[in-house]
């Protein structure tokens, strides 16, 4: 039986895979914005430029810009093909993470198949965050925290989503002093294409940055950062404070506020459970602290719904696994899609951000009674 459901589970993600690529192929907008930067480095253009690109201005680090010269070398058809078969390579790749750390094919193909509406969702808005998670969790198991482990946060980022960091032991930060020079000096290394659009000016460069990152707010008005869209905690507790939306400055704010308050928590609660899962749990809760957590930013939340819910299981603990479960449903498939009028409501009140702490919830009350046995 067991053989059966893992040789069907198979066939149904290589279908979905398929599924994937086509979405890709065929929407994928916000890659334009990446493909159209490899082409800006190629012909020696500016990276950013507000008036040139208006809201869909190229917004992360300038070293990341180098990773998109390949794509540009092909039509943006064939790019956005090619990114479809990244993501799949990335799957497999995180499968393949899942088979060393002893969980079975079954589990990840189940954690796959719920969060399908995510994968689903990345595909179509033409979004990286998926190889962003896949090269922050293979670098840190390949790692170990030695050495290079720097490399999963300074390469591929934007700025707030640097709060993964946390997840990280401060100690190990400070040790590792070499590790850091070297992140910083590739940093510099790949962002030296972006200097020939400014006049091969760092501080012009840097400036261009800063005001592309800072966009979002700008051309987004409140009524489109603060709908059904944005479904973090910051977002919800802004339309909760600001219903007549005035203040747009209340997401930052709140986040820096939230950020304070896990930080302390987590603080405490660090040594319940495995290092590797700490990072992970960090990971998850970056979509939840984000200012501006769209649908493709709960990509995060997948190694951790996959490190906590085998733990879940393997500590036989079949209640906290089924609030675990639902944790994570709360935050594929609580949507308008599925569940109509009251998916709309939900997802007003931010339901994706609840569903991550419910599952955060159930994995710390096992992992701290098992530390008090």
């Amino acid at each position: 039986m067991q053989n059966k459901l893992l040789a069907g589970s198979r066939l149904l993600f290589f279908i979905l895979a398929i599924a994937i690529i086509r979405d890709t192929a065929h929407n994928g907008k916000d890659f334009e914005v990446f493909w159209r930067a490899g082409n800006y480095l190629l012909l020696g253009e500016p990276l950013y430029s507000l008036t040139r690109d208006g809201a869909m201005t190229f917004k992360y680090p300038p070293w990341i810009a180098s990773f998109f010269i390949p794509f540009a070398l092909f039509s943006l058809k064939t790019a956005k093909i090619l990114r479809g078969l990244l993501q799949v390579l990335c799957f497999e790749a995180l499968f393949r993470w899942a088979r060393k750390k002893q969980i079975p094919a079954l589990a990840s193909y189940f954690t796959f198949f719920v969060f399908f509406g995510i994968w689903i969702t990345h595909a179509l808005d033409g979004q990286i965050s998926l190889p962003i998670v896949t090269i922050a969790v293979l670098s840190y198991e390949k790692t170990g925290l030695k050495k290079y482990f720097p490399l999963i946060y300074f390469l591929p980022t934007k700025i707030l989503t640097a709060v993964a960091l946390f997840g990280l032991p401060l100690k190990d930060i400070i040790r590792e002093k070499k590790a850091v020079l070297m992140s910083i000096f590739i940093c510099c290394a790949l962002s030296l294409p972006a200097l020939v659009g400014v006049d091969d000016s760092p501080s012009k460069l840097l400036s261009n940055w800063k005001k592309s990152a800072e966009s979002g707010a700008h051309f987004f008005s409140l009524h489109k950062t603060r709908g059904r869209d944005n479904q973090g905690l910051p977002a919800f507790f802004a339309r909760k404070l600001d219903p007549e939306k005035q203040h747009p400055e209340y997401e930052l704010q709140i986040f820096g506020v939230l950020l304070f308050i896990f930080v302390l928590i987590f603080f405490f609660t660090r040594n319940w459970m495995p290092k590797d899962h700490f990072f992970y749990l960090w990971l998850a809760l970056t979509p939840v602290l984000h200012p501006l957590s769209w649908f493709h930013s709960w990509t995060w939340v997948f190694p951790f719904a996959l490190v906590g819910l085998w733990s879940l299981i393997q500590k036989a603990k079949p209640n906290e696994a089924s609030f675990f479960v639902f944790g994570m449903l709360m935050t594929t498939a609580f949507t308008r899609q599925t569940l109509g009028a009251w998916g709309v409501q939900m997802e007003l009140e931010s339901v994706k951000s609840w569903g991550v702490l419910v599952m955060v919830f159930s994995y710390l009350k096992v992992q701290k009674e098992m530390r008090t046995q």
